[in-house]
């Protein structure tokens, strides 16, 4: 103090200053440290410097002048003292770098309580004044290893309290996964004690820094002990039932290691003891509040986190004492108390050894009061908890309550069926027997509002779990009530548990049991009534939509599905039995808005995720024709947008008075519909009836596409929700001969003969926006014939022969018999409206109405050859007009399968389905030049090579033309897609020419019209090494020919007999064709495909006029 210059010069301060020094020179303490620090240390750091590096050499030692360092410290001044107090830091730090063996060395100086306060003086003042000639780190690892260490680094610090954390920090560091094992580790928890003492803030960081590098858990649960008493359960719940695994194997490596050690000194053991105090503390009296219930559901699953999680093996006679009173504490009516009530429950689950026979008694009268004070609890209740785990006992599913334990205490746990035979003795006779369980499950009240966000087990598992196992059927317990109560009372997002629930309640009605005890099928919850679903699922759309949720709809609409896709699986074991089970009417089923809540569904998928696929698959299976692909992939988000009523120009009398005006003006019509488009789902419905009313003035002649396609686009959104009373609506319309009548066709009649909807106005097949209402409308039909036939058939199986059906099989041949009949006469006409009409023959344009027509007609068959590629096989093995075999290759990009069954097609025994096979095969070469079409090009061509002698022997002469005239364009086609192959077509060209002549050869009249004359010419042969008698001469001559009759000689000509070859030498002919100009001569090899063909075409009755060149050739 007097070496520091003051501040303040006054005179006052002055006297204060002096006063101050008087009394502090009393001081025996002041004057030592005075004369400590008046040492010349610049002097002193050298030789301790020196001394230091001497004792850190290894092999030199220093010898020991000082016989008794207690003796020479209390007689040497300040300076010396310096020396013997630094040289034994040295000492000791010497020996820890040469050996690793922690050990406690007794060092007189240090060991002499009457001069521990001066050596502490001295060391502080060292470090201080020296601070580079000694770190303060490694003056506490020295001072660890010598007794009263702790008491040294204790004064050192808190003389340096900067360093404190520093310190602390590096002690941690050092540590180990568990310090109470070695004297090292203990020696560390003792120093870090006593420095925690000097700053019990700092208590929340040194614990952080313990768990953040995982050493030493007794420090870091004696920190919390000592400095935060009240977080030492949540503080080792968070190690426990954390997300960091290598801090959770730390703590449970910690506990199992420190359980098996019994010293009272452990921290461990003054843990257990607190525990056990805080347990005895919310026990007392018996009854607990709500705080309490909440600090005991924490304490309960730290016990249970000790037992399953760090694998303590036993809990003490104190425990097992004290553990079950505070379980068996009656909770308050809070949720939670009943939370309390549940882990308590679940804690003797997990832990079996609690329930010991002093405890029995006692347990069973606190479930059982449970059970009576249903009123005390009111809607949260604990009697669902105990039915549910009393039924997974009387059905003895371990792993379900295994699970049930888990979720109860968030924490995976494993159980042993031999632990768990007591307590299944008191659950299943004692505490909930078969019957009681039923009997109170009915009383339990339904969950108000019951979502996916209620994650507590509810009384909906108990009732399913039930459900599961009979018992409702077992002891005639009706259970309808309460489903249809809380079906109602459901509530997005939907519980997991509800689907499942309707499950079970729909098979104990309809599925058959060979169970002991329950009979094969009696009928005890009766289905839903029509007038119940009704009450919920009303007709009336508009209702619906304004709901915010409709969950209980989607269920009821689940529920209708799902029973009967079960029952019809049931219907044959049903009527063996002879039962009578409820069916729900098809026109019911359709009459309800199953598509809007579909799409509601659809929409709110991450709300239904365990509903929504379900629910397709059924609408799927047993109402195809609202699962239309094209209503899914349309835009259907703004039909649920919040959209203002539109104007009340959009009534019915204001639509009529539009459509009035068509088609001298639309103005009017555009903007009603323009505004429809917007309208919302309910307000398109109530117009609905007045826009199908006027559809057929749409077909008037004048009327603008722009509204024709205005109104598509309002009907299909109509169609997306209203779906079956709109079809049938607008199914009708079109059918009538004029304006719109209330009455029509029905929907099962429509269904039973789709065809009717093709039965409509002529005009519809050129009108492209209508014709895809047509089209949409026989998609839907058709579908809807598929699903009717196949539910028919399952409501009446074969129960015994009946006529010649012995199987189900053989019904179900003839059921898709059947509906492939409708399908391919649904293409047949479809392929007729492609056709040209008078009026389209004189339109050439490529936009032409029979244009678009074509592009929707194919599209819609393409569809179909996809859906089903046997109907296109069927189709085409039916056969049709030739000239629409282009429209349909080009236009159906699935053509491509008819390459699979040509081979079959060309072997049929009707030449008439063999030249439509040829046709087919080359215009499917032009759009598919594949290898496999080139194969089956080769093949049509051999078939045809083969037909042709047919033709001319078997078929008469009309008869031949109306065949090979067809056949012979399909070579053309073939032959410009594959060169290789016009040599084989140039060869079948000249066989149907050589046949020809030789017909009029032997016709002794013949009338001959040719087109134009032809000249045959010789050719002389390329080669001049050619012989003589090689050649052949033929006279060049024109052969005129008039009108009439004309001999056999004039008609072909023969060869001259003397330059015939011989017969054992080769020969080739040549053919050669001269035109008009005689300076044009072709060989009929080099002929394009074309120019042959035309040729052929042109002089077909003309074949006579071919020359025959023969050139010989010597055999190489």
């Amino acid at each position: 103090m007097s070496l520091i210059t003051p501040l303040d010069s006054s005179d006052e301060c002055k006297l204060a200053r002096r006063s101050v020094s008087l009394i502090l020179c009393g001081i025996e303490v002041v004057n030592s440290i005075v004369g400590l620090l008046s040492v010349d240390f610049p002097t002193l750091e050298p030789d301790l410097k020196k001394e230091h590096s001497l004792r850190l050499k290894q092999g030199v030692q220093i010898e020991e002048t000082v016989q008794n360092f207690v003796l020479e410290f209390e007689r040497s001044e300040a300076k010396r003292k310096f020396r013997l107090v630094l040289s034994e830091i040295f000492s000791v730090v010497a020996k820890k770098e040469t050996s690793r063996d922690f050990e406690i060395k007794n060092v007189q100086l240090f060991a002499t309580e009457s001069f521990m306060e001066e050596v502490s003086d001295v060391l502080c003042v060292a470090m201080a004044e020296l601070p580079n000639l000694l770190p303060l780190t490694d003056v506490v690892d020295a001072l660890m290893q010598i007794e009263n260490g702790d008491w040294f680094i204790e004064r050192i610090v808190a003389n340096m309290p900067d360093m404190l954390l520093e310190v602390c920090n590096y002690l941690i560091d050092g540590g180990e996964a568990n310090e109470e094992e070695s004297l090292s580790g203990r020696t560390r928890l003792g120093v870090l004690k006593r420095l925690a003492a000097l700053d019990p803030k700092m208590s929340l960081c040194l614990r952080s820094k313990c768990v953040e590098v995982l050493k030493m858990p007794a420090f870091a649960i004696h920190l919390t002990l000592m400095y935060n008493r009240d977080e030492i359960v949540y503080f080792l719940l968070g190690l426990l039932l954390g997300t960091i695994k290598a801090a959770r194997d730390w703590m449970s490596a910690y506990i199992r290691t420190s359980e098996k050690k019994v010293e009272n000194l452990r921290v461990f053991h003054h843990l257990r003891e607190e525990l056990l105090e805080k347990c005895k503390q919310l026990s007392a009296g018996g009854k607990i509040d709500s705080i309490n219930a909440l600090k005991g559901v924490s304490l309960l699953r730290l016990y249970c986190a000790f037992k399953c999680i760090a694998g303590m093996k036993q809990f003490s006679e104190k425990e097992c004492a004290v553990i079950p009173s505070l379980i068996v504490s009656r909770p308050p009516p809070t949720p939670a108390g009943v939370t309390f009530s549940t882990v308590g429950l679940s804690t003797l689950l997990a832990c079996p050894s609690l329930v010991t026979s002093d405890w029995e008694v006692q347990i069973i009268q606190h479930a059982r009061w449970l059970l009576r004070e249903v009123k005390y609890f009111g809607e949260k209740s604990v009697i669902e908890v105990l039915i549910l785990l009393a039924i997974y006992f009387h059905a003895n599913q371990l792993s379900a309550i295994t699970d049930f334990v888990s979720n109860a205490l968030g924490m995976k746990i494993t159980t042993r069926t031999s632990t768990l035979a007591r307590i299944r003795t008191l659950f299943t006779q004692d505490i909930l027997p078969e019957q009681v369980i039923t009997s109170h499950a009915t009383k339990i009240p339904v969950t108000a509002g019951l979502n996916a966000t209620l994650t507590s087990h509810l009384p909906v598992n108990c009732i399913y779990q039930l459900l599961k196992s009979r018992s409702f059927t077992k002891h005639r317990v009706s259970i309808k009530p309460w489903i249809y109560k809380q079906i109602l009372s459901c509530h997005m997002p939907l519980h997991p548990t509800v689907p499942a629930l309707i499950e079970q309640y729909i098979s104990s009605m309809l599925t058959l049991v060979n169970k002991p005890g329950v009979p094969p099928l009696e009928v005890v919850n009766e289905p839903l009534d029509e007038k119940e679903i009704s009450a919920v699922l009303t007709s009336d759309r508009s209702s619906i939509a304004r709901k915010d949720d409709i969950t209980p709809q989607l269920l009821l609409l689940y529920y209708l599905l799902y029973y009967e896709d079960l029952r019809l699986q049931n219907v044959k074991a049903h009527l063996q039995l002879g039962l009578k089970v409820k069916a729900y009417s098809r026109a019911f089923v359709l009459d309800l808005p199953i598509k809007y809540l579909v799409l509601v569904a659809e929409k709110n998928q991450h709300l239904y995720s365990g509903l929504f696929p379900t629910l397709l698959r059924l609408l799927t299976s047993q109402f195809p024709q609202l699962c239309i692909v094209e209503d899914w992939l349309s835009n259907s988000s703004n039909l649920f947008l919040e959209i203002p009523t539109v104007s009340t120009g959009c009534n019915g009398a204001n639509i009529r008075k539009a459509f009035g005006t068509l088609p001298n003006s639309s103005d009017r019509l555009t903007r009603i519909l323009k505004r429809l488009a917007q309208a919302s789902v309910d307000q398109l419905w109530t117009q609905s009836s007045v826009l199908v009313e006027n559809i057929k003035k749409l077909l008037d002649p004048g009327v603008p596409t722009s509204v024709q396609m205005m109104y598509k686009e309002v009907w299909f959104r109509i169609a997306l929700t209203h779906s079956c009373d709109f079809w049938v609506m607008t199914t009708n319309a079109l059918r009538q001969e004029s304006g719109w009548i209330g009455r029509g066709l029905t929907e099962y009649e429509i269904t039973t003969d789709p065809l009717i909807v093709l039965r409509c106005d002529s005009r519809v097949f050129r009108c492209p926006p209508l014709l895809s209402i047509l089209l949409h409308l026989l998609r839907v039909w058709l579908a809807s014939s598929r699903s009717f036939l196949q539910r028919h058939q399952l409501e009446r199986p074969l129960l015994e022969k009946v006529g010649n059906l012995t199987s189900e099989n053989e019904r179900d041949d003839l059921r898709n018999a059947y509906i492939a009949a409708h399908e391919s006469v649904v293409v047949q006409i479809l392929l007729e409206a492609c056709l040209p009409l008078e009026s389209d023959k004189e339109t050439d344009s490529n936009l032409s109405e029979l244009q678009e027509v074509r592009s929707i007609i194919c599209s819609f068959l393409h569809q179909m050859f996809i859906a089903d590629p046997g109907l296109c096989k069927l189709v085409h093995f039916q056969g049709y007009p030739l000239d629409l075999i282009s429209v349909a290759v080009e236009g159906i990009p699935s053509m491509h399968i008819c390459l699979d069954f040509i081979p079959e097609l060309l072997a049929q025994p009707n030449l008439e389905k063999q030249v439509f096979g040829i046709n087919l095969m080359s215009h499917l070469c032009i759009q598919y030049a594949l290898p496999k079409s080139y194969s089956m090009a080769r093949l049509s061509i051999n078939v045809l090579a083969t037909l042709i002698p047919i033709f001319f022997s078997v078929l008469q002469a009309n008869q031949r033309r109306q065949l090979i005239e067809p056949a012979l364009p399909s070579l053309v086609r073939i032959g410009s897609v594959f060169p290789t192959l016009r040599e084989d077509i140039a060869d079948i060209y000249v066989q149907i020419g050589q046949i020809t002549i030789s017909e009029l050869s032997i016709s002794n009249s013949l009338k001959f019209h040719p087109q134009k004359p032809y000249t045959v010419k010789n050719i002389e042969p390329k080669d001049k090494s050619e012989t003589a008698e090689q050649k052949i001469n033929i006279k060049q001559e024109v052969m005129e020919v008039e009108e009439g009759e004309i001999d056999e000689d004039v008609a072909v000509k023969k060869l001259d007999p003397e330059v015939v070859p011989d017969s054992r030498k080769k020969y080739k002919k040549r053919k050669m064709i001269v035109l008009n100009d005689e300076s044009s001569i072709v060989p009929l090899e080099q002929l394009t495909v074309n120019e042959l063909y035309s040729f052929l075409i042109k002089q077909r009755e003309s074949f006579a006029l071919f020359a025959e060149e023969a050139i010989l050739q010597e055999s190489s």
